[in-house]
């Protein structure tokens, strides 16, 4: 569409060259002025100028908006224990943990954080992850019934104290050890 406006502009702006007439200036110069913005500015069904922000750095809420990337490397590194088989792990993001971990038994989300499209119910009606199998643990009782019967880890990423029911964090803080840690990842053992 860019291109096509552009070709259009060179054609009028010969014309207009070639054949000015100053009693239709004001009315090309208007129109050359349309056709620039419009080869400057996107024109979608939802653009609108007032999207248009400078970010300011001091504006920047880290916990709420700009993209970070934990060093999941760096908290495989730090963490020294060896999982063992009989032992659970719980995470708020079961595919980079089965991928630097080796396993994730459960993920752990509050519902309405995530797509329906990501879970599917297995024979046993647990919800689980499609990407690798984990079965998805919503709320504080199921939390529970998961801890007190076996040992293991939870493993939380930054985004937890939005993504998981409040009592489970709360629960992890106050009953739970960190085990290891690196940034915005941390490692809880019970």
């Amino acid at each position: 569409m860019i291109i096509s406006s552009s070709y259009f502009f060179t054609i009028i702006l010969k014309n207009f060259i070639e054949n000015i007439n100053f009693k239709y200036s004001k009315l090309i110069t208007i129109l050359l002025i349309i056709i620039i913005l419009y080869n400057i500015i996107p024109i979608t069904t939802s653009f609108k100028i007032s999207q248009i922000k400078v970010i300011d750095s001091n504006e920047i809420n880290l916990e709420y908006s700009a993209m970070i990337h934990p060093d999941w490397k760096g908290l495989r590194k730090d963490f020294n224990e060896q999982i063992q088989n009989d032992e659970v792990i719980i995470s708020t993001l079961p595919l980079q943990v089965k991928y630097y971990f080796g396993k994730n038994d459960y993920w752990i989300r509050k519902p309405g954080t995530i797509l329906e499209s990501s879970v599917y119910m297995d024979s046993h009606d647990n919800f689980r992850s499609i990407y690798e199998g984990s079965i998805w643990v919503s709320n504080y009782s199921s939390f529970m019934d998961i801890i007190k019967n076996n040992r293991g880890y939870i493993i939380v990423d930054y985004r937890w104290a939005y993504s998981i029911p409040k009592d489970v964090k709360n629960y992890v803080e106050q009953n739970m050890t960190i085990v290891a840690s690196s940034g915005e990842l941390n490692i809880y053992r019970w």
